[in-house]
């Protein structure tokens, strides 16, 4: 059965019998932002666990997405009966476990994969005791058609090479208006600039000027004519930032690996675009966060059992393929916390993927504690760095746009107190 998040039920659901034919009731909220119809993804989940497993009535919710990043809504839907809205399992950000955690209302796991990937393992243990169970994998890309820039060991030789295939900004498109984002951008800048072992660091510690620098500067690669959809908004809505790409206004694109299912939508080749870390210092590294499985305490031992059994299902190869390669529509491009996967398959055949796997080998992993209750505070000290100019107090807006900023940045970039700056004027560079 298919319910929306204040329970109204899809159509086609068989509702009917739902509670009352003697099998055992699994309600699930998966994470909903993943890119294609949703809905579709769900009826496949369902009809397909419900198969194989006909003593359950899966009921699978659909929560709007900002609503999962809301601790307290997570420790709502483990306590409150499942009768009355509950859940027995969420699908939640490896960035609020440890924050979920907190809450008390989380139970602890078992579930391990051999082949999951090693910040798979890390994201779903917190103080060491496991309380998730990881399903995606996710992280910050550069997607460019250039070899030159995909191929780049620093943001220096990136953003190099990214202006030299442009004969004018802007360069490099993505989306800077959500303190998730821009958190998550710093802290990868903090692993760029100073290793992986003081990530954790990085999330306490006031906020520095060498990764929000760097930030700050792959911003600026956005600007023309003194405007930066960037950082105003309109990068916001993805479709129009893969849509300057395809027609050669920008050089690449940073984000999410399942930006990728967009260019496809449109028309593009995935084939004709490289995947590689998105390097934000001296050293080129590459961090994840995951998407985790939490359950409820005190389930039944029938509960239990549907549970596992569903994260099983949900952790198989062909359920990875049903789901992300949909009949009939782009693939997904999300991650598999699973490596073999990605070796199997259609995921071997796609170039993509395959550049996906070789990108994310040896990653590390984002911090899974202190994120949600610093994000804001990280925001705001990097948010100056977006920008030359002072922003209104409602930035982000659609209707903000830059009006200060040098329409040409520097192409040679120079080492100055710890992070690169622009020296000179930057004169249009040509292919």
């Amino acid at each position: 059965m298919l319910t929306g998040a204040a329970g109204q039920a899809f159509a086609g659901s068989a509702a009917a019998q739902a509670f009352n034919d003697g099998r055992t009731v699994l309600r699930v909220a998966l994470y909903p932002d993943i890119p294609g119809d949703l809905e579709s993804m769900l009826r496949w989940v369902e009809r397909h666990f419900e198969a194989e497993n006909p003593d359950v009535d899966l009921e699978l919710v659909a929560v709007p997405v900002m609503d999962m990043y809301e601790v307290s809504n997570i420790a709502s839907w483990l306590t409150q009966p499942v009768s009355g809205g509950g859940m027995h399992l969420l699908e939640i950000d490896s960035l609020l476990l440890g924050a979920a955690v907190a809450t008390g209302s989380v139970a602890q796991q078992t579930l391990v994969m051999p082949d999951w990937h090693p910040a798979a393992y890390a994201t779903a243990h917190v103080d060491g005791r496991q309380y998730g169970v990881t399903h995606w994998l996710c992280g910050y890309f550069l997607m460019t058609p250039h070899r030159a820039a995909a191929e780049a060991d620093s943001m220096q030789q990136m953003l190099e090479a990214l202006q030299i295939v442009r004969p004018e900004p802007p360069y490099l498109g993505a989306d800077y208006t959500s303190s998730w984002f821009i958190s998550g951008y710093y802290l990868q800048s903090w692993m760029d600039n100073f290793g992986r072992d003081s990530v954790r660091v990085g999330v306490y510690a006031p906020v520095n000027e060498v990764p929000a620098s760097a930030v700050g500067d792959v911003a600026h690669m956005c600007v023309s004519r003194g405007n930066n959809p960037c950082v105003d908004g309109t990068y916001a809505d993805f479709s129009v930032m893969v849509a300057d790409a395809l027609q050669g206004r920008l050089a690449g694109l940073a984000g999410f690996s399942e930006t990728m299912r967009e260019v496809v939508a449109q028309g593009g080749d995935a084939a004709d675009w490289y995947v590689t870390p998105f390097v934000l210092g001296p050293e080129k590294d590459m961090m994840l966060m995951s998407d985790v499985f939490v359950g409820r305490k005190n389930m039944t031992p029938d509960e239990t059992d549907a549970a596992e059994r569903f994260m099983r299902f949900m952790l198989e190869d062909s359920t990875y393929a049903g789901i992300l390669f949909p009949q009939g529509a782009p693939p997904r491009y999300v991650i598999p916390a699973r490596m073999d996967v990605l070796q199997e398959g259609p995921f071997a055949a796609d170039v993509y993927y395959s550049r996906l796997r070789d990108a994310i080998r040896t990653a590390g992993h984002f911090p899974n504690q202190g994120v949600p209750e610093n994000r804001e505070r990280i925001f705001s000290g990097v948010l100056p760095y977006l920008r030359d100019d002072a922003l209104p107090e409602d930035f982000p807006a659609k209707d903000v746009k830059r009006t200060s900023v040098p329409v040409h940045r520097k192409a040679r970039w120079q080492r100055h107190k710890g992070h690169f700056v622009v020296d000179e004027p930057m004169l249009p560079l040509h292919p």
